[in-house]
């Protein structure tokens, strides 16, 4: 059976329709290129921050509220880490900071606090869901690193 115009337009329509419709989800991401908060940050040991191994070294650091991501860079060797971020809301009114737990010669990024966005990033159990409170408090030190703006 032979295509009519008709049956071109209806298809070129939908293309049309269908390109605006994704035009309208990427356009507000596209026009905020700028994170909502930049810092630096150096750590002395290497540390886990969710899927990622980040050896020690200085590091910048970016959140976006939008996409609720993280990035974290390596100066040195500009990898990059990308996390998710729980936008929370903090209380105090105190320094922007990342939580290390520290057990052994284990460090795990439990929480990250932004004076100016709030809690971003929070694990409750920050070395697997197998510990239980009590022994996971009893064996964890803590750590916190300041962060610089950038």
């Amino acid at each position: 059976m032979k295509a009519t115009n008709n049956t071109r337009f209806a298809g070129t329509s939908k293309l049309v329709a269908g390109l605006l419709l994704a035009g309208s989800f990427l356009a507000p991401m596209a026009a905020k290129a700028d994170p909502d908060y930049m810092g630096k940050f150096t750590l002395a040991h290497e540390t886990r921050w969710g899927t990622a191994t980040l050896p020690a070294g200085d590091y910048t650091m970016s959140v976006d509220t939008n996409s609720k991501t993280i990035w974290i860079r390596n100066v040195a060797t500009r990898k990059v880490a990308v996390e998710f971020a729980e936008i929370g809301v903090t209380t105090k009114d105190s320094p922007s900071e990342i939580h290390i737990a520290v057990r052994g010669d284990e460090r795990v990024v439990s929480e990250v606090e932004i004076s100016e966005v709030g809690e971003v990033y929070s694990l409750v159990h920050p070395f697997g869901k197998e510990r239980r409170n009590t022994e996971e408090a009893n064996s964890t030190a803590s750590e916190i690193i300041y962060l610089a703006e950038k």
